[in-house]
């Protein structure tokens, strides 16, 4: 299983979205920083669980740490 380690920017604030009947994540896209003279690269988030709850807090433009997050 692959991890990443990286600052990221939000490019919208996260959105609730349904996962199954009773499961719900929080849903965002964001940018990781481009590395020599490429673009950011977009990529969409997804949070679940407490570390959701936290996540909810964040706006459009936030500087993120994602840490340990799965591939």
């Amino acid at each position: 299983m692959n991890q990443v380690f990286v600052c990221a920017e939000t490019t919208e604030a996260p959105r609730e979205v349904s996962v199954s009947e009773n499961s719900f994540a929080l849903r965002c896209n964001v940018l990781l920083p481009p590395v020599g003279n490429k673009k950011p690269t977009p990529i969409e988030l997804n949070v679940y669980g407490k570390n959701a709850e936290r996540f909810s807090r964040a706006t459009k433009g936030a500087q993120i740490y994602i840490h340990g997050a799965k591939l």
